[in-house]
């Protein structure tokens, strides 16, 4: 069981969820049948998420989205409260969905709830559902968002409404199993494809084009930053004290952008708590190639301007993974410094000293050096 929070996206691009899924206090039968981009968990010990992306068709193409929180009592009360608090204040008194049918607080309501749980909900819009259940052993928020088309048919929506439960016994904090779409009698297995159909291994990665589809990433989060709440530590209308750019190649293949609005020098890695949909640009094939080559195999990494570096690490090589995350990390601290001298990242409301980091998720690579952060890692403007 985690001790601190621990982050997961799992890409549903070639798998599928198992059957039966069950993670916190709830269950959900038929999951590998979801129409599913990928799912996002969080876990730690007294609080557990999991967010399902939809692949949906037609009119809910890439518009739908379903998050479950769920927090055990008495350590992840206080969460919880605060989750609340969080999603009614934008809570609207009348709510019309797009069926043309008032909003109930019986629309999307999970059924056949345990003895001694309570229910409430609220719609934030007319797309924009959130139910809260609860009892004296811990909470539920089931939040339903589906920007365009219908909702009451959505088949993300309707499926996770129609068969999700709590089993209020029951506390599991652990990453949901997937298995092959190849087949339905292909066995289960955790984020790994059988040996008889796994895929072509990611033999290749090219930095210079990865370095430029993150440079466009950043340019549109910069771009976007005044129209949306900031997911990162700190007061939204604060202006920036930190831009933290990190990265995960090991697990998930992910780069995360956070903006951290907290005066001073805050080098806590409270960043980790906000990487989300919002703050991740999904990179899968770095953890493909850096699994493939950690075990013993050729690979070749691409680097930023074009020379092809021949990589190779054996399992008795102790600092192979100091080693091959240097690659990641230094191609991301040139993009961030070249944006900095280019005053892009001065188009972000910073304060007079803000500084930026580049860093590893498990810490095996940090630039600059804790001390230097605030000369080194100071932003042009």
């Amino acid at each position: 069981m985690p001790q601190e929070p621990f982050q997961q996206i799992i890409d549903l691009s070639e798998e599928r969820l198992q059957p039966k899924l069950s993670l916190g206090f709830c269950r959900l039968s038929n999951a590998d049948i979801l129409p599913l981009d990928h799912v996002y968990v969080c876990l730690s010990r007294s609080a557990v998420s999991i967010k399902f992306w939809g692949d949906t068709k037609g009119d809910w193409r890439g518009t739908t989205l379903v998050y479950v929180k769920m927090y055990k009592y008495p350590g992840g009360k206080t969460d919880f409260l605060r989750e609340q608090k969080f999603y009614k204040e934008d809570r609207t008194s009348q709510a019309t969905l797009p069926e043309g049918i008032p909003f109930e607080k019986s629309t999307l309501r999970i059924k056949n709830l345990p003895s001694g749980w309570t229910h409430d909900a609220f719609a934030r819009s007319g797309r924009d559902f959130v139910h809260l259940y609860y009892s004296k052993k811990g909470g539920v928020l089931v939040h339903f968002l589906g920007k365009k088309g219908t909702i009451l048919d959505n088949p993300l929506i309707e499926r996770i409404a129609s068969k999700l439960r709590i089993e209020e016994e029951q506390w599991i904090v652990e990453l949901p199993k997937t298995e092959t779409r190849e087949s339905d009698d292909v066995g289960i297995h955790d984020h790994a494809p059988s040996a008889t159909l796994r895929k072509k291994p990611t033999r290749r990665v090219d930095l210079a084009k990865d370095k430029e589809r993150i440079r466009r990433y950043i340019l549109k989060r910069i771009k976007d930053y005044p129209v949306y709440e900031n997911n990162g530590p700190g007061e939204d209308e604060d202006p920036i004290q930190a831009i933290m750019l990190g990265f995960y190649a090991a697990q998930g293949g992910y780069i995360y952008l956070v903006f951290d609005t907290r005066p001073g020098k805050n080098i806590d890695g409270n960043w980790t708590l906000h990487i989300d949909e919002s703050t991740v640009f999904n990179l899968p094939k770095w953890t493909e190639f850096y699994e493939y080559v950690c075990d013993g195999n050729r690979g070749t990494l691409v680097l930023e301007d074009g020379t092809e570096k021949e990589l190779k690490y054996s399992s008795n090589d102790e600092r192979a993974e100091e080693k091959l995350n240097a690659y990641f990390g230094e191609m991301l601290r040139n993009l961030i410094v070249e944006m900095s001298d280019d005053q892009i990242l001065a188009r972000l409301p910073l304060k007079k000293d803000a500084f930026m980091m580049v860093e590893e998720f498990d810490g095996f690579y940090f630039w600059p050096n804790t001390r230097s952060v605030t000369t080194k890692g100071r932003i042009r403007q």
